[in-house]
């Protein structure tokens, strides 16, 4: 295993080391160094007809400016085997298009948690992670906006917060208007990275070859176990081994970095279910 990852390695510097030197196109050109789309350019001409070894998608998100969302590099899209044909099979209801509460033979509380738009029915979107999902595409742009409301960057919205937003929207009225609440939150708002979080293509280079943003492995399919690994704690108090927790319960591995204020907005939800 670890002669292959040195391999993979290896194969990518040589790939990036290769784009660097590479010759401009046919079309003259003052830059002295190709640039990140020429870059791009070549990686895509390596690799063209083969699906790109992970690392290497990862690159070429980098290299074409990738705001590393779903999808983007390693970055999905997401994939489960719990969707709602595997829901609905372990219900005895396959074939059907909607769950209801009176055929889910589970709790209600269950129930309310799978049913994601709260309409009273569990249906196949409601299961559905995937980025083209509409629900899911909403869910970031409100994360957005919870963001911006959450001044402190905590990951929650503390009640002085919210009514500091309303002072601000509302400018000293008593009702908030749907132009106040639209005008105040898009003053200043980007379709791209919100301010401090777009890294510069540089330090993501870096950061790939020297396994700060990812590893060069391949990540394990659905339905392959996980790596086995041994960690220190957050808090600097002994360490944790995966090895140790298999038992009766389920165990939830959560990759992320609460440098990245997506990830950090989206974890409390994670603390709820714990």
């Amino acid at each position: 295993m670890k002669s292959r990852f040195w391999l993979s390695t290896a194969y990518l510097w040589l790939t990036f080391i290769a784009c660097v030197r590479a010759q401009p196109p046919e079309k003259p050109s003052d830059q002295s160094t190709p640039s990140l789309q020429e870059l791009s350019s070549f990686l895509e001409q390596v690799y063209s007809g083969s699906e790109p070894p992970e690392g290497a998608r990862m690159l070429l998100s980098i290299l074409q400016g990738s705001q590393m969302g779903p999808g983007g590099g390693w970055f999905g899209p997401a994939q489960t085997k719990y969707d709602f044909g595997w829901l609905s099979k372990n219900c005895k209801l396959e074939g059907v298009s909607e769950i209801s509460k009176e055929n889910f033979p589970a709790s209600e509380a269950l129930f309310r948690v799978l049913d994601r738009d709260r309409d009273g029915l569990i249906q196949p979107m409601d299961l559905d992670w995937s980025p083209k999902n509409p629900m899911v595409e909403q869910a970031y742009q409100l994360n957005r906006i919870f963001r911006r409301i959450d001044s402190k960057g905590s990951g929650a919205i503390s009640r002085e917060q919210w009514l500091a937003f309303f002072e601000k929207a509302s400018q000293g009225s008593d009702i908030l208007t749907s132009e106040d609440f639209s005008g105040t939150l898009l003053a200043g708002f980007s379709g791209s990275f919100m301010p401090g979080d777009r890294p510069d293509p540089s330090q993501l280079v870096r950061g790939l070859f020297a396994g700060e943003i990812g590893s060069m492995f391949e990540g394990p399919k659905i339905g392959q176990q996980a790596p086995w690994f041994k960690l220190r704690k957050a808090q600097g108090q002994g360490s944790i081994e995966l090895s140790s927790l298999i038992g009766d319960k389920p165990v939830v591995l959560v990759f992320g970095n609460f440098t990245c204020g997506p990830f950090r907005s989206f974890y409390p939800a994670v603390d709820r279910l714990y």
